[in-house]
């Protein structure tokens, strides 16, 4: 989170990303306005480095997909 690797336990699947920031880590930086990720206003950047490859997804935080 913000450069250091977080580890997210106790979760529960039905939690989405969104309100794990601003519930649990008290990041209250990622909205959330139209509740279905149409308006961008909860879109986060999530990085993932395999093999020396990294990649940079973008994420809508709102959903709650398992």
């Amino acid at each position: 989170m913000n450069l250091e690797i977080l580890k997210a336990e106790d979760v529960s699947p039905g939690t989405t990303l969104n309100s794990y920031l601003r519930e649990t880590l008290h990041l209250t930086g990622t909205k959330k306005m139209c509740y279905e990720g149409g308006c961008g206003s909860c879109i986060v950047t999530v990085e993932e480095t395999i093999d020396n490859v990294t990649r940079i997804f973008a994420v809508n935080s709102v959903s709650s997909s398992r």
